[in-house]
């Protein structure tokens, strides 16, 4: 079965990490974007098997970026 994707804004909190086990368990392939990778990136990868999560950083409020 092909593994379906998901985009998940906000991963790093405690509604995200959650989120993002319960649908890896379900063998969906998450996307999560968060707003500074270094900080919130080891508590988002520890979330699941490798493979299943992909980590973007970007920031809405950074108008250089855009």
């Amino acid at each position: 079965m092909k593994a379906k994707n998901c985009l998940i804004f906000g991963g790093s909190g405690q509604i995200g990490r959650h989120l993002i086990r319960k649908l890896t368990k379900n063998n969906y392939k998450v996307t999560v974007v968060t707003r500074n990778l270094h900080q919130k990136g080891y508590a988002i990868k520890t979330q699941a098997n490798a493979g299943y999560i992909d980590i973007v950083e970007a920031n809405i409020f950074d108008e250089k970026k855009n």
